[in-house]
């Protein structure tokens, strides 16, 4: 019964923060001057079933420029991993929204920072457990780009998963999960659209 109410909670709570998404996003759409955007491999660790994961991360962000060395927005980020265990497999995902942060280092590199509410889902193939937590997350990362206009770098980073409100059908209590990662970046004029198919093809 409590697992019933958890997770029809859960999904309402999912639907809201995806219309709450929606409706930011189109409010500071109308002050953004750019938008930056991540593709990454990670490594981490979670401490749900105190596992390595191996997986991918994207990271976008909404910002707009308050002079030339500081903008402010709104950030997402999202990492789907493989949890490594011994004769077991599994799968998580993690999901960040909040306030972000991109601070100009020089005009070939940047810190972006983003933290806020996190939402975090685990679970073994087997469906012999499924873990789902809900908390605070932060991303920082390090970018350094092959050009002033910023148009595709590298970075490298670090995400956090902590959750304090959860359920797990096998354990309870909160739980931390971490990744590093490294992978590439653009930071492109927001409204620009042929930016898609350049950092993708």
């Amino acid at each position: 019964m409590f697992a019933f109410i958890f997770i029809e909670t859960y999904s309402f709570l999912m639907k809201k923060f995806a219309i709450l998404f929606l409706m930011v996003i189109s409010a500071c759409s109308l002050y953004a001057h750019h938008e930056y955007y991540a593709a990454s491999a990670t490594y981490g660790h979670s401490s749900v079933c105190d596992a390595t994961t191996l997986g991918f991360g994207t990271t976008y962000q909404l910002l707009a420029s308050l002079d030339q060395d500081l903008a402010l927005g709104i950030g997402t980020k999202a990492d789907i991993d493989l949890l490594i265990m011994k004769n077991k497999i599994a799968t998580n995902l993690g999901l960040l929204f909040g306030p972000a942060l991109e601070i100009y280092l020089s005009p070939y590199s940047a810190l972006n920072l983003s933290a806020g509410l996190s939402f975090y889902e685990e679970s073994l193939l087997a469906k012999k457990y499924t873990y789902v937590g809900i908390g605070a997350g932060f991303d920082i990362s390090y970018n350094y780009y092959s050009n002033g206009n910023r148009d595709l770098g590298l970075c490298v980073g670090i995400t956090g998963f902590n959750s304090f409100v959860n359920y797990a059908n096998t354990n309870f209590g909160k739980s931390v999960d971490w990744s590093v990662y490294f992978g590439l970046s653009t930071n492109v004029p927001f409204g620009r659209k042929e930016h898609i198919d350049y950092f993708y093809y």
